[in-house]
Protein backbone atom coordinates (compact mmCIF):
# COMPACT_ATOMS: atom_id res chain seq x y z
CA UNK A 1 0.00 0.00 0.00
CA UNK A 2 1.32 3.43 -0.92
CA UNK A 3 1.86 6.08 1.69
CA UNK A 4 1.08 9.68 0.84
CA UNK A 5 3.80 11.34 2.99
CA UNK A 6 7.09 11.91 1.14
CA UNK A 7 9.54 9.05 1.50
CA UNK A 8 13.21 10.10 1.67
CA UNK A 9 15.57 7.98 -0.41
CA UNK A 10 19.11 8.71 0.78
CA UNK A 11 21.87 8.25 -1.80
CA UNK A 12 25.52 8.21 -0.83
CA UNK A 13 29.03 7.44 -2.01
CA UNK A 14 30.12 6.72 -5.57
CA UNK A 15 27.08 6.26 -7.82
CA UNK A 16 28.17 4.55 -11.00
CA UNK A 17 27.64 1.45 -13.11
CA UNK A 18 29.16 -0.54 -10.24
CA UNK A 19 26.30 0.43 -7.94
CA UNK A 20 23.47 0.84 -10.42
CA UNK A 21 21.82 -2.55 -9.84
CA UNK A 22 21.39 -1.87 -6.13
CA UNK A 23 20.09 1.63 -6.82
CA UNK A 24 17.64 0.31 -9.39
CA UNK A 25 16.20 -2.10 -6.82
CA UNK A 26 15.90 0.70 -4.22
CA UNK A 27 14.18 3.00 -6.71
CA UNK A 28 11.79 0.29 -7.87
CA UNK A 29 10.78 -0.50 -4.29
CA UNK A 30 10.30 3.18 -3.46
CA UNK A 31 8.18 3.85 -6.56
CA UNK A 32 6.08 0.77 -5.83
CA UNK A 33 5.60 1.62 -2.18
CA UNK A 34 5.22 5.39 -1.91
CA UNK A 35 3.22 8.13 -3.61
CA UNK A 36 6.02 10.68 -3.19
CA UNK A 37 9.75 10.01 -3.11
CA UNK A 38 12.32 12.67 -2.25
CA UNK A 39 15.85 11.76 -3.34
CA UNK A 40 18.37 13.08 -0.81
CA UNK A 41 21.81 13.58 -2.38
CA UNK A 42 23.88 15.34 0.31
CA UNK A 43 26.17 12.31 0.86
CA UNK A 44 26.82 11.60 -2.85
CA UNK A 45 30.55 11.76 -3.60
CA UNK A 46 30.37 11.18 -7.36
CA UNK A 47 27.75 10.28 -9.93
CA UNK A 48 27.89 9.25 -13.56
CA UNK A 49 25.43 9.81 -16.37
CA UNK A 50 24.11 6.21 -16.25
CA UNK A 51 22.83 6.84 -12.73
CA UNK A 52 21.25 10.13 -13.81
CA UNK A 53 19.50 8.28 -16.63
CA UNK A 54 18.26 5.66 -14.15
CA UNK A 55 16.91 8.41 -11.87
CA UNK A 56 15.16 10.05 -14.85
CA UNK A 57 13.63 6.71 -15.80
CA UNK A 58 12.42 6.16 -12.23
CA UNK A 59 10.87 9.65 -12.22
CA UNK A 60 9.08 8.87 -15.49
CA UNK A 61 7.81 5.54 -14.12
CA UNK A 62 6.61 7.26 -10.95
CA UNK A 63 4.74 9.89 -13.02
CA UNK A 64 3.11 7.18 -15.13
CA UNK A 65 1.78 5.67 -11.89
CA UNK A 66 0.52 9.01 -10.60
CA UNK A 67 3.40 9.36 -8.16
CA UNK A 68 6.29 11.81 -7.81
CA UNK A 69 10.04 11.47 -7.52
CA UNK A 70 11.80 14.73 -6.74
CA UNK A 71 15.48 15.49 -6.29
CA UNK A 72 17.20 18.55 -4.87
CA UNK A 73 20.97 18.96 -4.85
CA UNK A 74 23.02 21.50 -2.92
CA UNK A 75 24.91 24.08 -5.00
CA UNK A 76 28.45 22.95 -5.81
CA UNK A 77 27.79 19.37 -4.74
CA UNK A 78 28.86 16.44 -6.94
CA UNK A 79 25.20 15.78 -7.78
CA UNK A 80 24.58 19.42 -8.72
CA UNK A 81 27.64 19.50 -10.97
CA UNK A 82 26.57 16.24 -12.65
CA UNK A 83 23.00 17.47 -13.21
CA UNK A 84 24.26 20.65 -14.85
CA UNK A 85 26.94 18.87 -16.93
CA UNK A 86 24.41 16.30 -18.20
CA UNK A 87 21.90 19.03 -19.12
CA UNK A 88 19.16 18.08 -16.67
CA UNK A 89 19.44 21.32 -14.66
CA UNK A 90 20.40 24.85 -15.73
CA UNK A 91 23.20 26.79 -14.09
CA UNK A 92 20.62 28.83 -12.17
CA UNK A 93 19.36 25.64 -10.51
CA UNK A 94 16.11 25.24 -12.42
CA UNK A 95 15.10 22.04 -14.17
CA UNK A 96 15.71 22.02 -17.94
CA UNK A 97 13.44 18.99 -18.32
CA UNK A 98 9.81 19.99 -17.71
CA UNK A 99 8.79 16.49 -16.64
CA UNK A 100 11.46 16.27 -13.91
CA UNK A 101 11.16 17.85 -10.49
CA UNK A 102 14.92 18.29 -10.06
CA UNK A 103 16.53 21.46 -8.76
CA UNK A 104 19.67 22.85 -7.20
CA UNK A 105 18.79 24.69 -4.02
CA UNK A 106 20.34 25.56 -0.68
CA UNK A 107 17.76 23.53 1.26
CA UNK A 108 17.02 19.93 0.34
CA UNK A 109 13.42 19.02 -0.45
Amino acid sequence: MSRSSPHPLHLSGDLSLRTISELKAELSAAVAGYDAIVVVTDAVESVDVAVLQLLASAARTAAERGRTLSLTASPGSPMARALVAAGFVAGDGSSKVPTLSWTIAREAA
